[in-house]
């Protein structure tokens, strides 16, 4: 998916709300705000700045040997071995949205639902909600890519894309879980995912507050009816409450996710202690699950695991300062308008890929 520059509101000239007697109308959206994904992972996500388009992931692995047997004569033992340090580096991407405001967009155009003719200032501020947002479904397809890939998205451009996985351990990622809903023993597999990825976190140094998996919406109906049929005799399922995902992740102060309800789309397995939240939204027609009878067992409220790395804009006066999460500037020409340009020069990534186990059912 590529953002496109957005040149103007774009009305045909037999419809550009010129004044004339309102009646009623309605407001439509290209797409449903999502933001599940962002709500939930967001408070995880550390943000750091560099100077430069660089940053440098130091990697080091600690080594554990045991005591050797040996005589009471001699000195010494196993020996123990050096820890070895790793550097990688990585590169940020460089990302942009524009729009335009010309004088044809308020000449004579009256605002919808009103006989109040647009502003320039109104308009600039249109364009502006527009591209923020952009920017929120770009945080969201950019954390869903990391999530289900262990890729950055580079959204078409030029930046340099890394299998996070691949590049910290050496070696792809194992194939997915196959839990077969359906069969006897789910709860058995989903234990062992999670047994693995308890396992994992405490090699890590991670903690984390609960665990979750973000689910396609066919696999959350197959473990919804498995579950159903199993524990409802003993603990009925409340699948019609809200989600709040401040409990779930714990208090990261500052959240926000007013849209993010989720009524009925979540439930907390009795069999496995996993909150299973159905995912079955995209943004501009690309799934942010990357498949059907997938999910995602994610530790929620670890830290040192996403982080956002930003740099600098090449700009004279941003040039060889800290990177900042988003620049904005203006060009006003009287012919062509008032032209605006967003950028964010950005790397999303996951430091610890190995805790997200990929999850899959082929029933």
């Amino acid at each position: 998916m590529s953002i496109q520059p957005i040149d103007k509101a774009v009305r045909s000239e037999m419809n550009s709300f010129e004044l004339q007697d309102v009646t009623e109308g309605i407001t439509r959206k290209s797409s449903v705000k999502t933001g599940l994904l962002t709500s939930l992972l967001l408070g995880n996500m550390d943000e750091i700045s560099v100077s430069n388009d660089k940053v440098a992931f130091d990697e080091l692995t600690e080594t554990v040997q045991l005591p050797e047997g040996k005589r009471f004569d001699e000195l010494g033992g196993g020996r123990i071995s050096k820890d070895h340090a790793k550097e990688k580096l990585f590169r940020t991407g460089s990302y942009g949205i524009s729009a335009n405001v010309a004088p044809s967009d308020v000449a004579g155009k009256r605002k919808p639902f009103s006989n109040d003719l647009y502003t320039v200032a109104e308009r600039v501020n249109e364009m502006s909600r527009k591209m923020d947002r952009s920017w929120e479904d770009f945080r969201e397809l950019s954390i869903a890519k990391i999530l289900t890939t262990d890729t950055n998205y580079a959204f078409n451009g030029a930046a340099a894309v890394y299998d996070f996985y691949d590049d910290i351990y050496g070696a792809s990622r194992p194939t997915a879980a196959d839990i077969a809903v359906g069969t006897a023993d789910v709860e058995k597999r989903i234990n062992d995912e999670v047994d693995k990825l308890m396992e994992d976190c405490s090699k890590a140094g991670v903690t984390y507050t609960s665990l979750a998996m973000p689910c396609s919406g066919d696999l959350y109906d197959k473990l919804f009816a498995y579950e159903k049929t199993l524990v409802t005799g003993v603990a009925g399922i409340d699948y019609s409450t809200t989600l709040d995902l401040r409990i779930l992740a714990g208090d990261r102060g500052g959240f926000s996710a007013d849209e993010a309800v989720f009524n009925r789309r979540n439930f907390t397995s009795s069999l496995t202690g996993v909150t299973y939240i159905r995912m079955d939204d995209s943004i501009g027609g690309i799934s942010l699950m990357n498949g059907t009878n997938k999910g995602y067992l994610i530790p929620v409220g670890a830290e040192n695991m996403f982080a956002t790395v930003y740099s600098p804009s090449q700009d004279m006066d941003y040039v060889n300062t800290m990177g900042m999460k988003k620049y904005a500037f203006m060009e006003e020409h009287k012919r062509r308008g008032i032209t605006l340009f967003q950028e964010c020069n950005a790397l999303y990534m996951n430091r610890n890929a190995k805790l997200v186990r990929h999850i899959v059912s082929s029933n």
